[in-house]
């Protein structure tokens, strides 16, 4: 027969603990939407080369059907490349004007008019 002999760990020893890292602010530009960079892997799923997905819709763009999601593909005629890109457009919008968004949903592709707000 061997013995068994369990121990407990010393309540002197700590072991390091990880605090979680909080969860970046999403940051919403003047159309209430928060976008992402569309990574390579999903561009290839969907067929396409540019774009930024929706993280979060709020204001005029939830209340047009904007959803998490959602694939925006255009605004105002211009290719959307990346999230920096779209934000930097989107900044520059004239509030008394409509923009126009061309977003994919699944299969579907539509445009959407949508009134930028001014950021206080």
């Amino acid at each position: 027969d061997i013995p068994i002999v369990g121990s407990e760990p010393d309540a002197d020893t700590k072991r390091p603990t990880r605090t979680p890292e909080p969860p970046k602010a999403a940051v919403t530009n003047n159309l209430g939407l928060s976008v992402v960079d569309l990574g390579d892997e999903k561009r290839k799923q969907l067929g396409i080369t540019s774009g930024v997905v929706v993280e979060s819709a709020e204001g005029a763009a939830a209340s047009t059907g904007l959803r998490r999601d959602d694939v925006v593909l255009g605004l105002n005629n211009t290719d959307v490349t990346s999230a920096k890109q779209f934000n930097e457009q989107v900044a520059k919008l004239d509030p008394k004007k409509q923009a126009f968004l061309l977003v994919r949903r699944g299969e579907n592709v539509f445009y959407l008019p949508l009134r930028p707000t001014q950021k206080q």
